[in-house]
């Protein structure tokens, strides 16, 4: 949708605010719903959105993984009137393992 698009079409309201309720009703009436799926490649895939759940036959990966990196630091074990404070790296936690 072009610029000049956005603008014409929002040129159907006017300056107040709709109610919710009138708003609900806007966009109920206004959403279009379509139950028609089709079997595509998974390099056709980009941008479509799965008409049912996938589930894997194997558990991949095999371990809980965080998807996050980071570190940890125990506030009680500092003072927070300090500046420039020093942590010590304690462990060293890899994918699949467990910290000690």
């Amino acid at each position: 949708m072009n610029t000049q698009e956005v603008n014409s079409s929002s040129a159907m309201f006017n300056d107040s605010l709709m109610s919710a309720d009138d708003a609900l009703s806007f966009l109920l009436n206004s959403a279009s719903v379509s139950n028609k799926t089709e079997t595509i490649s998974l390099d056709n895939s980009l941008g479509r959105i799965l008409a049912s759940d996938i589930h894997s036959t194997i558990n991949v990966p095999g371990f809980d993984n965080s998807a996050m990196d980071g570190y940890t630091i125990a506030l009680n074990d500092t003072q927070v009137s300090q500046t420039n404070l020093s942590f010590e790296i304690v462990d060293r936690i890899t994918a699949g393992s467990t910290g000690n």
